[in-house]
């Protein structure tokens, strides 16, 4: 008994090490997806933070811990599309980056509004208009609509 107890505190590390690297093989060809969705998570915080300081508004410790969590459910939601697609996909349909070009598409509007308000820039200005546009014309969703998002 002693034996197997050593063994297995000794071995315990490759273990752990080899699990995490067939858990990073599996997850390796959405790594590109993964960055560039986790980069426009941060890049739209950035813009965020950076628009309330121009408004005179405080960062909200609040805020952030929301952005934090929208970092961990993006990519879990994607890790899991990744794995859907992988084991029972349909051919040619890829909802890990379906799930990411959302989250994409959110973040990249928030960014747009942020730079309005940041610079107040025609091409800005013209660019979230057109959006808007096309947004609503396809989907008939408004997005100048607020939710409960914002309250929570």
């Amino acid at each position: 008994m002693h034996k197997a107890i050593n063994y297995t505190i000794t071995h315990m590390p490759n273990f752990v090490l080899g699990l995490i690297t067939a858990v990073s093989g599996y997850f390796d060809p959405i790594k590109g997806v993964v960055v560039v969705m986790l980069a426009a998570i941060l890049v739209d915080l950035i813009f965020g933070v950076w628009a309330a300081r121009m408004k005179g508004e405080g960062v909200q410790s609040k805020k952030l811990w929301r952005t934090c969590y929208k970092l961990l459910i993006a990519s879990v939601i994607v890790h899991l599309m990744h794995g859907i697609d992988t084991e029972m996909g349909v051919p040619g349909v890829s909802l890990t980056r379906i799930a990411a070009l959302f989250v994409c598409g959110f973040e990249a509007w928030s960014i747009l509004e942020s730079a309005v308000v940041i610079t107040n820039h025609r091409a800005f200005r013209l660019m979230k208009k057109y959006m808007e546009n096309k947004v609503k014309d396809k989907t008939g969703v408004d997005l100048n609509e607020k939710g409960n998002e914002n309250n929570k």
